[in-house]
């Protein structure tokens, strides 16, 4: 049985993703900073409908030694991990002129410099056994789309592009490497506060006329994770429904 970490397994989009490999077989290692509450229900919902092993792991992205120490666990408790899922991420939108360097800082040590210690640490591993997939959450926001509001979460995401670049580069030929860019997705948390005139305005410049879910973006992260996927490497995908 094989096994994928997927980092911010509380969000909407890592519980359809954790959910798609759980229904194809895989052993989960969930990480969480926050709602511990909703991942332990999340956890005991997931061994019940798949039959599959779980294991959960708080793990602020902050922390260097917090990731060292999720890896070993993994690696302890289920012998490999064929699969990371970098999906968790910090945002705190504001207006452009109230913007400061803390909450910059922090968008950054989490998006761009927790996603590259969980890669090394989980990709030196991969690069020793010769096998493995990374897949990296950025988002359209880093390509061609503009909000003063999110720089810094902008900012990290085309970082992340970067990243993954160089992490393909670093580890080949054994690991490939990939992104995916969601663009709109209509989760509760994309879309808290946001009145339906807003809504209806974002959805015209979407040529399906709708906001994406959460299961479409699994849907790709997990086809990169496969065997169908094992000629894509150093790719972004992008999932937004085709923007104008």
């Amino acid at each position: 049985m094989k096994t994928v970490l997927i980092t911010g397994a509380t969000s909407e989009i890592g519980e359809k993703t954790a959910e798609i490999f759980a229904k194809n077989q895989y052993s989960l290692i969930l990480t969480y900073h926050q709602h511990q509450k909703q991942m332990e229900q999340f956890v005991t919902e997931i061994k019940k409908k798949y039959d599959v092993q779980v294991e959960m792991f708080h793990c602020d992205l902050k922390e260097e030694e917090e990731i060292k120490t999720v890896v070993k666990k993994a690696i302890e408790i289920f012998g490999t991990i064929d699969v990371l899922v970098n999906n968790a991420a910090y945002c705190k939108d504001s207006l452009y002129a109230s913007k400061e360097k803390i909450h910059f800082m922090e968008t950054l040590e989490v998006n761009v410099v927790g996603t590259f210690l969980m890669s090394k640490y989980v990709g030196d591993f991969m690069y020793e056994k010769k096998k493995g997939v990374i897949i990296n959450l950025s988002s359209t926001n880093a390509k061609n789309q503009y909000y003063p509001m999110t720089l810094d979460y902008d900012a990290s995401k085309k970082a992340i592009l970067s990243l993954t670049n160089n992490l393909s580069y670093a580890y080949q030929p054994y690991i490939r490497v990939n992104a995916v860019a969601p663009g709109f997705i209509g989760t509760k948390k994309e879309t808290e506060g946001m009145d339906a005139e807003f809504l209806e305005m974002e959805k015209e410049k979407i040529y399906l006329r709708r906001l994406g879910s959460a299961k479409e973006v699994a849907n790709v992260i997990y086809f990169l994770a496969s065997e169908e996927a094992s000629y894509i490497n150093n790719t972004v995908i992008t999932v937004d429904g085709g923007v104008r």
